[in-house]
């Protein structure tokens, strides 16, 4: 994935977000730090052969962690996610909270009943402020077509990562996105007013993410 320009394949600039198409572990290194981590990484028991490192879901977060500096870390996974992934996060982080995602209709995983996701949240909060005193653990509920399809098999509530950019970054900080999948997290950091880095290494969903940013900074 290191083409004669840099350690990426492909880089868009649109608006304040800024996106590559790039193997996260080979950009990492070269990005600088950023105010904080939002992401919704590749899940340890997701289909085979669904995503590109699923294989080796922990190793990957480990390692992508070991790479980034961030003062902020939030890490979302669907509620039949397995939770033990998040021994990837270095112990010298500390851990915050947990929130929870909900959905106000359920969904069906075979037997399971589904619908809910949950953000776990490391590091540093924000700094306390009029309206922002105490921070919350569930964020509003969102509509099933909050996480309409557009072509990623793991598209996620904007509105759910609307509320986590709220709470997890102010305005103007940068959040990084080491997989970016449709770029929700790149999406949320532009309606909030948040600059962006989105890292997506399979083309397909590249396009997609860069689409929708470019809707997203048209509007």
């Amino acid at each position: 994935g290191v083409c004669e320009r840099g350690p990426f394949v492909r880089r868009e600039v649109i608006g304040n977000a800024l996106l590559f198409q790039a193997d996260c572990l080979v950009l990492l290194p070269h990005l600088p730090k950023v105010d904080a981590v939002i992401t919704d990484p590749v899940w340890p028991n997701c289909p085979e052969g669904l995503l590109p490192g699923s294989e080796q879901a922990e190793g990957l977060l480990a390692d992508a962690l070991t790479l980034m500096k961030f003062k902020r870390l939030v890490i979302v996974m669907r509620s039949d996610s397995d939770p033990r992934i998040l021994r990837a996060v270095p112990e010298s982080i500390p851990f915050f909270r947990g929130c929870e995602l909900p959905y106000v209709m359920p969904g069906y995983i075979g037997r399971k009943l589904g619908g809910d996701e949950f953000a776990y949240c490391f590091g540093e909060p924000i700094p306390s402020a009029p309206g922002q005193r105490v921070i919350p653990g569930r964020a509003p509920s969102c509509q099933p077509d909050g996480r309409a399809a557009n072509g990623h098999p793991c598209s996620r509530a904007l509105g759910h990562f609307e509320w986590l950019v709220r709470w997890w970054s102010e305005p103007d900080e940068t959040i990084l996105d080491p997989f970016m999948g449709s770029a929700t997290t790149l999406h949320a950091a532009c309606r909030g007013g948040r600059n962006s880095i989105g890292i997506e290494i399979d083309p397909k969903y590249f396009e997609i993410a860069c689409e929708r940013i470019e809707n997203a900074q048209r509007q």
